[in-house]
């Protein structure tokens, strides 16, 4: 008799539980636990309105939402439990939806912050006041995100053809800019080494030296220490690869030692010290970066002229006496054209000089 209760308990525990265990709902998985669950179609509230700038106040937030530089088609205007202003935008696309809200900092400020709906996260980086509230308003209201993203594919999918014809047109651009570059290297290295020729016979340099204000020094040597190169005015060095592969060999206070960055430093500020020599001042003050060689001489009536070579132009500078006063001006000879440069001051070169020249050069 004992037995046969004992054994009528059992079964009636069994059956319990296996009712219970068919009752309870399954344990969901991590991913499953993290989705949004999207709202029935029914249950859309419409709560989102089409974008239209001119119904923009001066609030700041409604200023943030007018600098907002990229593509906005539907907006939400709301307010959180602490009163913060807020406005969730929709543009073109199908995972972003991006928000505009208050900082964290001591003295708030409108930001932008991105969330995802495939992913169901804050951008990486942000640390957005209020996130909680945010993602349940998001969750509450995710199917009609969702079909407003669905509704933008047109646009999203012409904005991308758009896209990657600007990106082909770039290319394009950028390939002919090469194939330009590239010719006019070719040229340039065709005329420096006629020029070096010249050069190593007839050329040399001119020498400069720093003046004694002390303050223009201290400046100039200041904005090089804080330079993205290593430069050094006192002793005149720099870390560039223009000084290091060739400016470098030249002695001090030559000007063909100054590489771009010691050039602009030295001239801006202007920490040279006046020649007595006429002709090497007005070179000094109108000194540029990338000096091949200064050949000077004295031609006719004594009148001094410089030719100039650059490492940077296939054409020929000239410093020669005004024609009418006292002083000199720069001419250029442009050998693509085979002729003085108009706006160079070409028609107002010395004819002693100009003959000199063309012979000098074979031009």
């Amino acid at each position: 008799m004992a037995f046969s209760i004992i054994l009528i308990l059992v079964v009636l525990v069994f059956l319990y539980i296996k009712k219970r265990d068919n009752g309870s709902p399954k344990k969901e998985n991590f991913n499953k636990r993290n989705k949004i669950k999207e709202e029935p179609i029914t249950k859309i509230k419409n709560i989102f309105e089409k974008y239209n700038p001119v119904n923009l106040g001066e609030s700041d937030l409604e200023k943030a939402i007018k600098n907002y530089n990229h593509s906005i088609y539907y907006i939400y205007k709301g307010k959180l439990e602490s009163s913060t202003e807020y406005a969730l935008l929709i543009g073109t696309s199908d995972e972003w939806v991006n928000l505009i809200t208050l900082t964290r900092a001591q003295k708030p400020t409108y930001e932008t912050y991105g969330f995802s709906v495939i992913q169901n996260r804050w951008s990486y980086g942000s640390k957005v006041l209020g996130a909680k509230e945010f993602r349940q308003f998001i969750k509450k209201n995710i199917s009609e995100i969702k079909m407003l993203m669905t509704e933008l594919t047109p646009i999203r999918i012409e904005k991308e053809k758009e896209k990657r014809l600007k990106i082909a047109e770039e290319e394009k651009e950028q390939k002919t800019y090469e194939e330009e570059r590239k010719k006019e290297e070719a040229e340039l290295k065709k005329a420096q080494k006629y020029f070096s020729k010249k050069i190593n016979k007839n050329f040399k340099t001119v020498y400069f030296e720093y003046n004694q204000n002390k303050t223009k020094l201290e400046s100039a040597i200041k904005e090089a220490n804080n330079h993205y190169y290593d430069i050094d005015i006192i002793n005149q060095t720099c870390s560039c690869p223009e000084y290091i592969s060739e400016n470098y060999k030249y002695d001090m206070n030559d000007v063909r030692r100054l590489c771009t960055h010691l050039n602009r430093i030295i001239t801006q500020h202007k920490i040279l010290k006046k020649s007595k020599d006429k002709l090497d001042q007005f070179i000094l003050e109108n000194l540029k970066y990338g000096i091949l060689g200064v050949y000077k001489r004295k031609i006719g009536n004594n009148l001094d002229f410089a030719i100039i070579l650059y490492n940077w132009s296939k054409n020929i500078s000239v410093v020669t006496p005004k024609t009418n006063k006292d002083g000199f001006i720069m001419v250029e000879w442009k050998i693509e054209d085979n002729n003085w440069n108009p706006n160079r001051g070409g028609k107002k070169i010395n004819e002693q000089i100009r003959v000199f020249i063309e012979k000098q050069f074979d031009i």
